[in-house]
């Protein structure tokens, strides 16, 4: 039985996909490593240490960067952008409807301070039980741990939940703790595997998720 949905945030509530983007790109090209969007959509979902990880992996002249005051750089650019993020069209309807009838939560690799800033300023918070934060776990998408953690704290086991999801990063995390998962499909990443697929908020129905869980 469906007891509980679990948001990813980034992409999914708030539309800071290009914001992230934009300031990831800054803080790289601020170390000398020029890189475009389509280099580093691939790594979307990913926790800053870990993104950063990889495209200096993948990108830098040189492995002797500094991670942790690249992470500081895009940390503080976000910071002072977090005014211009706006929630993805139809979320807060949807959320308000879901929150009539299951228990919600969030499984985010973003940081909890972000995320309860961006809730508090369009007035969501109040419809989460709890937020899984990166700040939480020792591993971030692509493994199970933030999903696991999310039902954890929510007292639900995790074939109880469904998640809702834009990245492949995020689908392969979900359906590794067990859950099935519905990806929102903005073009930019691999939907193939996902349990179902929906293209916007508006359009979706509870009854849309409760079918596809129920099969």
């Amino acid at each position: 039985m469906l007891k509980c949905i679990i948001f990813d945030f980034d992409g999914v509530i708030a539309d800071s996909e290009p914001v992230h983007r934009a300031v990831e790109k800054k803080a790289l090209e601020d170390v000398g490593i020029i890189v475009t969007d389509d280099d580093i959509i691939p790594f979307a979902g990913l926790p800053n240490r870990d993104f950063f990880t990889a495209a200096v992996k993948k990108f830098g002249k040189t492995q002797n960067y500094d991670i942790d005051k690249i992470i500081e750089n895009k940390i503080e650019m976000l910071s002072s952008l977090l005014g211009n993020i706006v929630l993805i069209d139809g979320v807060d309807e949807f959320i308000e409807k879901a929150y009539e009838k299951y228990s919600l939560a969030i499984a985010t690799s973003s940081r909890k301070k972000l995320v309860k800033y961006v809730l508090n300023a369009f007035e969501l918070e109040p419809f989460f039980r709890h937020i899984a934060a990166i700040d939480d776990v020792k591993r971030g998408k692509p493994f199970p741990d933030l999903y696991l953690k999310a039902s954890e704290l929510m007292g639900f086991k995790p074939e109880e939940c469904i998640a809702i999801e834009d990245s492949t990063n995020g689908l392969i995390s979900a359906q590794s703790a067990g859950m099935r998962c519905a990806m929102i499909d903005d073009g930019s990443q691999d939907t193939s595997n996902a349990d179902f697929v929906f293209k916007d908020f508006k359009k979706l129905r509870l009854d849309d998720l409760e079918k596809f869980y129920m099969k």
